[in-house]
């Protein structure tokens, strides 16, 4: 397995390093993004402009890095294991009409994801749901989420534990209150199979997860450029009823 370091560094002054064995650079970008938490949470929640933790392999060549940067009013800790009970957490710092649901089980991924919307400026509301029965739960308004906003686009992973993201995405689109918001597929799947039944269950469209910090912020600008920028997505009904 790969080994990896982990640089704490302002660009300078290298701060602390720590060593791990990764299975990938994803993992080890995931790692990275947890190690950023850790150090935020530690410093008290202030804000380090500079500061990252820069991943390198074993021969020295840095792989990625991860901004070490806190977003107001954001929990400033991921959990590294799903709650107990059902939890949806905003990531967007400010009241706004755009509202998205994020799907995915992975801390690092997540934390990774709402870092690069962040640097996108817009105002919006990224809601967070653990896996599939959560997710299900928040489009439905059922349980704990009663009053959860209906989403104007979902960005939904695979591979996720219990109800995994196809069966979500099926669920989404056959449901007539539903079927209509954007559902994005995004994960590390390559394969032909997954991406073929992903497009037949309707799924809007299907991208790759990125591998590193560079191509997570990438893909937010297009997805903001596109989704949130040059597409008309359908007009929430403001007092809707909660659907069936």
């Amino acid at each position: 397995m790969p080994h990896y370091y982990f640089d704490l560094t302002d660009g300078v002054t290298r701060r602390d390093r720590n060593g791990m064995d990764c299975a990938d650079d994803a993992a080890a970008l995931a790692r990275a993004a947890s190690i950023a938490e850790e150090v935020t949470a530690a410093d008290g929640n202030s804000s380090h402009p500079d500061l990252h933790i820069s991943i390198k392999n074993k021969g020295g060549h840095e792989v990625s890095r991860v901004p070490v940067r806190v977003i107001e009013a954001v929990p400033a800790v991921v959990d590294t294991t799903a709650p107990s009970t059902p939890q949806i957490r905003p990531l967007a710092m400010d009241d706004a009409n755009i509202e998205i649901l994020l799907v995915e089980d992975r801390p690092g991924d997540t934390r990774l994801t709402k870092e690069a919307f962040h640097h996108r400026g817009k105002p919006l509301n990224l809601h967070h749901a653990w896996d599939g029965v959560e997710a299900m739960d928040f489009l439905k308004r059922q349980g704990n989420f009663e009053n959860a906003p209906r989403p104007d686009l979902i960005i939904l992973d695979l591979k996720l534990p219990g109800m995994d993201g196809q069966a979500v995405l099926a669920r989404i689109k056959s449901d007539p209150n539903l079927m209509a918001i954007p559902t994005i597929s995004l994960t590390s799947s390559e394969l032909a199979a997954d991406i073929l039944l992903c497009y037949k269950l309707h799924a809007n469209c299907y991208l790759q997860k990125p591998t590193n910090w560079d191509e997570f912020d990438y893909l937010a600008t297009s997805i903001d450029r596109f989704w949130l920028t040059k597409a008309k997505l359908p007009r929430r009904k403001s007092g809707a009823a909660n659907p069936a």
